[in-house]
């Protein structure tokens, strides 16, 4: 009967749903230690971007300050430059702040264990530069995120276990019908020991039937009956709303890979027409039609446009590993192999 093979198939369930379970935290651990990457890369990027300004900043302040001692300029033309080197000097530390961090968080994915090394340094050899294309292809996408989330498989394994257990409850209350069969022989003599020596007789006792048992008002087996029909709706209604979660989580990395790629262009107009800003501003004050304030606002204006185009790569690539990790799918993208597990039939 199906009752009787409940156990090994929930055994078997079991095994498969651990498997699920292994290729959801390996997912996860490794969408984590790719993005710490990408965000220590960005970080690194910052630094740079900073550190070029910085120095042209200073560049700035010097000649300024030259123009004044010669008394071509008033020396109130030094505030604007000084407070911009000032403020580049003040990012530079938050930038070199924000890279630590990033390479302890990077540092704590790649090497874990009471005494990971965290004195290492990390030379990062990937660039995030990257063709970006427009995502056209979502219906497969959904259609992969069905197939391949490993919670949502894992849900559906954890429904077929509650329909196993209701197969069990439900056996609880049904009436018993026991087919019985026995042979045998009986002695008789006046005395117990006389009538073991009536055994060798060829006559035999054959008694065959069927017996029908039913509990009135077995209430235990009806409420574990119940409440398991119970939980194995439960089960469905979890299992219906993850796959909508899953829909809404793939169509909501969709959309920040798209507006991440928009924004690559987008940021890199911006810095162009900020260098070119910058590039005026100088000529301008070079003839004396603008001043050091300008100037520093400009290249305040290029620093901050350099930065966030560099952030709008970095994005993009963070949203193609949630993406990759919404649809299930950032495994085999990356060439790490873990089998899902097959199951055999029902009961």
């Amino acid at each position: 009967p199906a009752v009787n093979l409940v156990s090994v198939r929930q055994a078997e369930l079991d095994t498969v749903a651990s498997v699920y379970e292994l290729r959801g935290f390996t997912e996860a651990l490794l969408a984590d230690t790719e993005i710490a990457y990408w965000n220590y890369v960005l970080a690194r990027l910052e630094i740079d971007i900073v550190e070029r300004s910085l120095a042209v900043a200073r560049q700035q302040r010097d000649e300024i300050e030259l123009r004044i001692e010669v008394g071509i300029l008033p020396e109130i033309e030094a505030a604007a430059a000084r407070a911009q080197v000032a403020g580049h000097e003040q990012a530079l530390i938050d930038a070199r702040s924000l890279l630590e961090e990033n390479r302890l968080r990077l540092l704590r994915l790649i090497s874990p264990g009471p005494h990971g090394q965290l004195d290492l340094r990390i030379n990062a050899t990937s660039e995030p530069a990257i063709a970006p294309e427009p995502i056209t292809d979502l219906t497969d996408r959904l259609q992969l995120a069905e197939q391949s989330r490993p919670d949502l498989n894992e849900a559906r394994l954890r429904l077929e276990q509650s329909r196993l257990e209701t197969i069990v409850t439900r056996n609880g209350v049904l009436p018993r019908l026991d087919l019985f069969i026995a042979l045998g022989q009986t002695g008789f003599a006046d005395t117990f020991s006389d009538s073991f020596s009536e055994l060798d007789s060829s006559n035999y006792d054959l008694r065959a039937g069927v017996r029908l048992s039913h509990f009135l008002g077995n209430r235990t087996a009806e409420a574990q009956n119940l409440a398991a029909r119970a939980s194995r709706r439960q089960a469905t209604e979890a299992v219906d709303n993850l796959r909508q979660i899953v829909q809404v989580d793939v169509r909501l990395a969709v959309n920040e890979v798209e507006r991440s790629r928009q924004q690559i262009s987008a940021t890199k107009a911006t810095r162009t027409h900020r260098e070119e800003t910058l590039k005026a501003e100088k000529e301008r004050f070079d003839v004396g039609t603008s001043t050091a304030l300008q100037v520093a606002q400009a290249q305040r204006d290029l620093l901050i446009s350099s930065i966030a185009e560099v952030k709008a790569i970095v994005n993009y690539r963070v949203a193609l590993v949630r993406l990759y990790l919404a649809e299930g799918s950032l495994l085999e993208r990356r060439g790490v192999r873990i089998p899902a597990g097959e199951t055999g039939g029902r009961p």
